[in-house]
């Protein structure tokens, strides 16, 4: 069973429970949990919608969410909690936002617009700034969806995760990066010995190598158009394939449309090895588990276009999550 604190509206910890918790971790995604609740729980006073609870464990990342409806009420109870990045769906602009800076710049405007109608304890993290300016307008739409719009067009990672402050008060540190995770050396293989079990493999995503973006401003006149860009490569590989991608909320400026153009190629000019696999709690295995982090990987039950059996190469954890009553963990 896992050890579940529970923190109030002002950071502070008011108890904990003991229960069996499934919980899972995505690179710029959110997620849920459920914990079946006894009487003795149920009834504690400072179990309440709007909390956070935070997760330890000896070999895996932190986990925190906040606890919301559903829940289910006849007893045993079930209670339901979002991930950390839930936060920002509670929030909405008071007015328009007209924000300009870098992306990390106007990243940080828009948590600090969130917690300016009431802390919701999110802190900067490890938050990328370049020197590329950019002129966003955000509307009444959530906090949570104009950052997840910010971070792709900028071509950014996204991570929330827990931390304790200096007066032992829940925090959430936000990092955004070009590329989170670092590079572990580490093998994961599949077979004899091995400490992984694959459970579904494709390539996958639609291929566009020949791209135009365009503004979403209203009539075709005052509307900002990129020239095409190509990725030649994968043109002469795959057939040229191309399209036009519209990117709201950017004013008439052509730069910026080729900088969202360009990270729109980088995403989409190759199709993509997707692996499932099952990580099992061999030796240090679960201690190199993290969001964004790499490993040499060797698996040797698919077959690839171009008649290639077995794989060996480089692969990024996007998203994992983890079966307590298994212990082992699920990696995309």
């Amino acid at each position: 069973m896992s050890r579940i604190v529970v923190y109030g509206l002002d950071g502070q910890a008011e108890g904990e429970i003991h229960a069996v918790c499934n919980r899972g971790w995505a690179i710029g995604g959110g997620g849920q949990a459920t914990i079946t609740l006894p009487a003795s729980d149920a009834l504690q006073t400072w179990l309440q919608f709007g909390r956070m609870v935070m997760i330890e464990h000896p070999k895996l990342p932190a986990w925190a969410g906040m606890i919301d409806t559903p829940w289910e009420v006849i007893i045993p109870g079930m209670m339901t909690v979002y991930n950390c990045e839930y936060l920002l769906s509670l929030r909405t602009p008071d007015n328009v936002l007209n924000l300009t800076g870098s992306a990390g710049t106007i990243a940080m405007r828009l948590i600090s617009e969130a917690n300016s109608q009431q802390d919701l304890g999110i802190r900067e993290g490890n938050v990328y700034y370049d020197s590329n300016l950019r002129a966003e307008q955000y509307d009444q739409r959530s906090i949570w969806e104009h950052l997840t719009d910010l971070a792709t067009n900028a071509g950014l990672e996204m991570m929330f995760y827990p931390a304790l402050d200096a007066n032992n008060r829940l925090i959430v540190r936000f990092d955004m990066q070009p590329y989170l995770g670092i590079y572990t050396g580490f093998l994961l293989h599949d077979g004899t010995g091995g400490n992984i079990n694959v459970a579904a493999a494709s390539l996958s995503g639609a291929i566009w190598n020949r791209i135009i973006g365009i503004g979403d401003q209203s009539t075709v006149a005052s509307r900002a158009q990129t020239q095409p860009q190509v990725d030649v490569v994968s043109s002469g590989l795959y057939r040229l394939r191309s399209t036009v991608m519209q990117f709201k909320g950017i004013p008439n400026q052509v730069s910026q449309l080729e900088r969202n153009v360009a990270n729109a190629l980088k995403q989409s000019a190759y199709p993509r090895l997707t692996l499932t696999v099952e990580a099992l709690d061999i030796g240090d295995t679960f201690h190199h588990l993290r969001l964004g982090n790499s490993f040499m990987v060797q698996v040797s039950n698919v077959i690839l276009p171009g008649g290639q059996r077995g794989w060996t190469g480089s692969c990024r954890i996007k998203a994992m999550v983890y079966d307590e009553t298994q212990n082992k963990v699920t990696m995309i």
